[in-house]
């Protein structure tokens, strides 16, 4: 994952995103803008897109870590 940023550690995983996902957050910011036509439409958006992969990512680190312990690949 060359093209990946750090973002932070947790759980002593860490943490990255890749540059496509901020592409997307953009992408969600810009359909938010166009459907209220405020800023706060624009950040509303992106928003709860990132609170839903984080839940999503959140259930999926319980598989990761039981994978870990009965040697399989992720």
């Amino acid at each position: 994952m060359g093209s990946a940023f750090r973002i932070g550690r947790l759980s002593g995983m860490d943490v990255k995103i890749h540059w496509t996902f901020l592409l997307l957050l953009a992408f969600f910011a810009f359909i938010g803008y166009q459907a209220s036509g405020s800023p706060v439409g624009a950040l509303t958006a992106p928003i709860f897109f990132g609170v839903g992969f984080l839940l999503g990512a959140d259930r999926a680190r319980p598989l990761a870590e039981s994978a870990d312990k009965e040697g399989g690949e992720r």
